[in-house]
């Protein structure tokens, strides 16, 4: 599946590898609740399995423990609720290696291996794998993915008449990246390579721009460099700091795909801590594209309340504002609103449609040692209001 077409889905299974550690206490406390040979035994693991799942604090539950021990074979499953797929789940089972020679109170990103599936009730599905190593104390990290996927999706034309059409796309797909962090900044920079194969079947009589037939293959290979600065006090749930990147997938017949056409990308999202309480966060983000692009990854509007690829335009961009208040001890409510725009030239005229959202959201701080906050958000948008069920802050970035 193209990057641009499955933006969201990557989006959940980012935070589903972040997440995995949280579900591992299943396991863990599966086993050591069989080690228990006596009464008093039982009462000792007992105690120990509550002391894992509250803080000793103030008694909340929290998982900051889980997430401190949680290494091995971690199970989960993430629910999907996109409109443009329907609602369906992702199941991962991942293997985390715990980094070595951690001097107390480091972290690192653990190694991670992972395969998994997903599937939808329109009938989209998917299996995929993935591997993260991290090397040189954790300045150079790898990434290889790979997996298949079975996507229906729907393309409204700008017609102004509200008419869509339904496509179908068979994906095989495969990717490498590389990123290094430069020690003591907070700069990093990658380089990625994406090849796939894309099996398009179109339904009707209706045709996107530039699409002269109803079935089609096309492949498609991209490099895929980013430069990025990230001040962020923590990736789940920040309070401060700044994320920013600028990245492009240029594909070419150079490194083995059939068209040529490049999409550059811009994003920034930055935290402010009005008060205790009170966190401000602002989220800009851009992207054009370039040459003989395929309809399917032309860039979309991606606003909470907006639908995935709804309204697509060769250039498209959007600014989302939200506030956070942690009104009673580890819960929190969330008020946010954006609006996007998406201009589409043919060569004859120009069009532009746009899309204004705004919602509510509402956390829990479950994992107060890592400044993570799970959830769900109510977006209202255009056409529909969309649930979203969130794991840290809606603007994640690992």
């Amino acid at each position: 599946m193209t990057e641009q077409a499955t933006a969201k889905h990557l989006r959940i299974l980012g935070l589903a590898l972040v997440c995995f550690v949280t579900s591992s206490i299943l396991a863990d406390e599966a086993a050591s609740s069989e080690t228990g040979e006596t009464d008093s035994g039982q009462t000792a693991e007992t105690e120990e399995k509550d002391s894992m799942f509250f803080d000793p604090e103030d008694d909340w539950l929290d998982i900051t423990k889980f997430v401190d021990s949680a290494y091995g074979f971690v199970p989960l499953v993430i629910p999907i609720t996109e409109p443009a797929v329907g609602y369906g789940a992702v199941a991962l089972m991942a293997f985390l290696d715990r980094p070595d020679n951690l001097a107390e109170g480091e972290t690192m990103r653990p190694d991670t291996t992972a395969v998994g599936g997903l599937a939808t009730e329109n009938g989209t599905w998917g299996v995929f794998g993935a591997d993260i190593r991290h090397w040189a104390d954790g300045r150079i990290e790898s990434l290889a993915a790979g997996g298949y996927v079975d996507v229906n999706l729907r393309y409204y034309p700008d017609t102004g008449d509200g008419k869509s059409l339904d496509y179908n796309m068979k994906v095989p797909f495969g990717a490498i990246r590389g990123r290094y962090r430069f020690k003591g900044t907070p700069w990093s920079a990658a380089l990625g390579y994406l090849l796939a194969e894309t099996r398009v079947t179109i339904s009707g009589d209706l045709l996107p721009p530039g699409t002269e037939v109803s079935e089609y293959s096309l492949r498609m290979a991209a490099l895929n460099p980013a430069l990025t600065y990230d001040s962020r006090d923590n990736i789940f749930t920040p309070r401060s700091g700044l994320f920013a990147q600028a990245s492009a997938q240029f594909y070419s017949d150079a490194w083995g795909s059939e068209d040529t056409y490049q999409i550059p990308a811009f994003l920034s999202f930055g935290f402010y801590p009005a008060t205790e309480e009170i966190t401000l966060g602002l989220k800009v983000g851009a992207r054009t594209a370039h040459g003989d692009v395929p309809f399917y990854q032309l860039p979309f509007i991606m606003l909470r309340g907006v639908p995935v690829l709804r309204y697509q335009g060769d250039t498209v961009g959007e600014l989302e504002a939200e506030v956070r208040w942690q009104f009673y001890k580890r819960f929190s409510l969330v008020g946010f609103g954006g609006h996007g725009a998406a201009r589409f030239d043919n060569g004859t005229e120009t069009t532009t449609q746009s899309a204004t959202t705004y919602g509510l959201g509402f956390r829990y701080e479950i994992a107060r040692g890592y400044g993570m906050h799970m959830g769900i958000d109510i977006a209202r948008g255009p056409e529909d209001t969309i649930l979203y069920v969130q794991f840290g802050s809606a603007w994640f970035s690992p």
